[in-house]
């Protein structure tokens, strides 16, 4: 990671960003960030595509059918829709102290 960094300092524009996937992220960011000159680096997470990976598995729909949106960043991400032939498959949400 610091051989990447002093390459990214070296061969990119000073505007230049390190997007960051691998883990342990955080420590790796940090490493990046405080050893060579490469001040733009972020950390991302997978846990959009993991979580759309589970839902697909639950409902039993094939991945490459669904459509979805997602919002937020990393482990702050929230699924907004998710669906399958324009539909949702996901069941209707129920509030426990109304049955």
């Amino acid at each position: 990671m610091l051989a990447l960094g002093h390459e990214l300092a070296a061969l990119c524009p000073p505007e230049a960003w390190l997007l960051q996937y691998t883990n342990p992220m955080a420590a790796l960011c940090q490493l990046v960030y405080r050893a060579p000159p490469t001040k733009n680096v972020v950390g991302l997470c997978h846990s959009v595509q993991f979580t759309i990976e589970d839902l697909c598995e639950l409902v039993g729909v094939p991945e490459s059918e669904v459509t979805f949106l997602a919002g937020g960043i990393n482990h702050q991400a929230f699924i907004l829709r998710f669906e399958h032939g324009g539909e949702s498959p996901l069941p209707a949400p129920r509030h426990p102290h109304r049955e």
